[in-house]
């Protein structure tokens, strides 16, 4: 199977930065992706980079991680906020993690 899918329900944000692993890269937003509603089912970490960004989106003990610049960070807190139902995807051949919507309706709510 190419695609790995998991639902989300919640999430928590962070803010701060620390060292991932031994790299030198901190992260400035931090997102934790639960798939219930408890905030207790932990599928997925999102992690905003104000410089170099890791290029390695992975899957690791069933939970996705992914790696963005911080300048994306607004537009995934506004998706986070405004859009349901969102699932958190991972391609396992290309290494890439993305936060998508289901499909949608051509101008459902917006005007």
């Amino acid at each position: 199977m190419d695609w790995v899918q998991r639902d989300i329900s919640s999430y928590t944000v962070m803010v701060g930065g620390r060292r991932l692993g031994n790299k030198d890269q901190k992260w400035r937003y931090a997102v934790e992706l639960f798939g219930d509603k408890d905030g207790k089912l932990p599928v997925g970490r999102a992690f905003f980079y104000e410089a170099a960004v890791p290029d390695d989106d992975n899957i690791h003990e069933n939970i996705i991680y992914m790696y963005q610049p911080a300048s994306v960070f607004p537009a995934v807190m506004d998706i986070l906020r405004n859009e349901r139902p969102l699932y958190l995807r991972y391609h396992r051949p290309g290494r890439h993690a993305t936060l998508s919507t289901a499909a949608e309706i051509i101008g459902e709510g917006e005007m």
